[in-house]
């Protein structure tokens, strides 16, 4: 019977040891997720920043090209 305890409390202990790492890996899953999610939000931000700032200098643009034109001819 204590071989059959040590082996209970030998498999038990090994138990723990992986529920605390699967714990970790849970944690560490999170701050990952949470951290893509971040880069994923910023990534559409500077996009639309972007496209804002493209647009804006489209619109600067031509009226500036309409006019050089009309300089010119």
């Amino acid at each position: 019977i204590q071989i059959l305890q040590k082996k209970l409390d030998s498999k038990t202990k090994a138990f723990a040891i992986l529920i605390n790492e699967l714990e970790t890996l849970k944690h560490e899953r999170d701050q990952f997720k949470s951290l893509a999610d971040g880069l994923q939000e910023k990534s559409v931000q500077l996009k639309r920043q972007l496209n804002n700032k493209v647009n804006l200098f489209e619109n600067i643009q031509e009226p500036f090209l309409f006019g050089f034109q009309w300089i010119k001819k």
